[in-house]
């Protein structure tokens, strides 16, 4: 696909962006508590939808069900975590490791690829490694921010040529100037400036800022002065990864695929959408009834659409059949 995004899907994603950039500078923890409880779960389907119908069929069944071996033990992992009383000290280690593991698996699809892009597949998975011995938790922190710029490949892997060149070009503006100006107290100085004051409140019975820095900043970084502003620009991002993935990526799927090579039999279209509705409905009323435990609960959904995107986003470095 060439032509890239139309002017209204341009439109619209400058639209997120004007209002996200707004919100997350006056009030980033219920920016992020609120996208989170209305968007989070369907976000996630919508994605793993997306990822199911245009890549399955597209890579071998023994390469993915390898894969989503894998990430069957990091949730169980992630639960015997969460279930247990005793520390695991090692756990987001033995996690990254797993990662690292898809990471590699993904690199039997490149062996056709041209040097560069098995380099920068290398690269990557010895970035994971490196992370997981070094400062496994910090690590997770920071993946959890990058994470949020996955759109961006996806419809680099979707438009070809002249559309593939705008999209970079925009996404470098609304994914790294913008944030870049939140981080940087921009935003603050210009919400200040109209009488603007940033709130800490946080809707939902969601706590204080300070106690969800640790989301997306290390520790260590959690007494600094900019820390509200980094925040900020992290709850910005999510939305717009928000907005491309339940916005954009379902115009994108493909509208006829094998259904033997695919892993769900996802619901047509006009009961998906009313579908995804409902779990927005219910699981923001999940959020506002104990948010914590809708959070914890949500997290185990959000690793496998986060850890999927590793290998995915690898193999689709290699020039992929078009068969989807």
């Amino acid at each position: 696909m060439s032509a890239g995004l139309s002017p209204k899907a341009w439109l619209f994603l400058v639209a997120v962006a004007a209002v996200s950039a707004a919100a997350a500078t006056v009030a980033p923890l219920a920016t992020y508590a609120f996208t989170l409880a209305a968007f989070g779960l369907v976000h996630v389907l919508s994605e793993l939808r997306y990822v199911d119908r245009r890549f399955s069929p597209r890579l071998p069944f023994g390469l993915t069900a390898a894969w989503l071996g894998i990430i069957g033990l990091i949730v169980l992992l992630r639960v015997v975590r969460m279930t247990s009383n005793t520390p695991w000290p090692h756990a987001a280690g033995i996690e990254l490791a797993l990662v690292c593991a898809l990471g590699l698996g993904a690199m039997l699809a490149l062996r056709a690829a041209a040097w560069p892009r098995r380099l920068l597949a290398g690269t990557v998975v010895a970035l994971l490694a490196y992370g997981a011995w070094v400062a496994p938790v910090s690590t997770l922190v920071l993946l959890a921010v990058l994470h949020n710029f996955t759109p961006i490949g996806f419809l680099v892997e979707r438009f070809e040529g002249r559309g593939r060149r705008i999209w970079l070009g925009g996404a470098v503006i609304l994914f790294v100037a913008v944030p870049w100006l939140i981080a940087g107290g921009v935003t603050n100085a210009l919400a200040e400036s109209v009488g603007w004051i940033s709130s800490p409140a946080g809707p939902l019975g969601s706590g204080t800022l300070d106690e969800h820095l640790g989301v997306f900043l290390p520790a260590t970084w959690h007494g600094r002065f900019d820390a509200t502003w980094l925040f900020a620009a992290a709850a910005y991002l999510q939305c717009m990864h928000y907005a491309v993935v339940i916005g954009l990526l379902p115009r994108l799927e493909p509208e006829q695929v094998d259904e033997r090579r695919v892993y769900v039999r996802w619901p047509a279209r006009r009961v998906w959408v009313p579908l995804l509705c409902l779990v927005a409905g219910v699981g923001f009323a999940v959020y506002a009834w104990s948010f914590r435990d809708a959070r914890s609960f949500y997290g185990l959904f959000a690793l496998v659409h986060a850890w999927i995107e590793v290998p995915v986003l690898l193999a689709a470095l290699a020039p992929l059949p078009e068969s989807a």
